[in-house]
């Protein structure tokens, strides 16, 4: 039986959209790459580009590693391909993966950047889990003030708010 996948993602404040995701063959492997807007139009397409292509390069069922290790050698292959590309174009081309692998009943999910993990279970869409909030580290440790960070976070741009925890009627009442 064949398996067809669609999905439709957000284009963020850059208005360009490099989300791309992957589904092995076999169904055990999911990659969702996400090019992040500071890299660039043509970084964020290439980020995703290049994820996708070292992904079905390195298959999992025929690496016969367990999904800890494939996902390690993985990310590092990825990050290394990164590296070249960012060099040879001297701008750097770098985003979010999140990578799950479901094998013998068990999934595995891993991601590297900003974006949350989802899962969906044949009836609705659930997040793994929610991303640390680094501000709140800075806030503590005495780096910025919370009204520093109020002040931040009102120059932005709306459609950031969400990777801070922010809606328009909150963040108004935070200043």
């Amino acid at each position: 039986m064949n398996a067809y996948s669609y999905c439709l993602t957000q284009t963020g404040s850059s208005g360009v959209n490099g989300d791309v995701f992957y589904i092995s063959p076999d169904n055990k492997v999911f990659l969702l790459a996400d090019g992040a807007s500071g890299a660039g139009n043509d970084g964020k397409v290439l980020m995703g580009k290049t994820c996708i292509e070292i992904v079905k390069e390195f298959d999992y069922s025929s690496s016969r590693l367990d999904a800890k290790e494939y996902v390690d050698k993985l990310f590092w292959k990825i990050n290394n391909r990164l590296i070249e590309i960012s060099q040879e174009h001297r701008k750097l081309v770098y985003g979010t993966i999140d990578i799950a692998i479901f094998d013998n009943g068990i999934l595995t999910v891993t991601t590297l950047g900003d974006s949350p993990v989802f899962y969906y279970d044949e009836h609705e869409i659930k997040r793994v889990a929610k991303n640390p909030k680094k501000y709140e580290d800075m806030i503590g440790a005495g780096y910025i003030t919370k009204e520093q960070y109020q002040g931040y976070t009102n120059q932005m741009h709306e459609m950031m708010w969400g990777c801070f925890d922010l809606s328009p009627v909150n963040n108004a009442s935070a200043s």
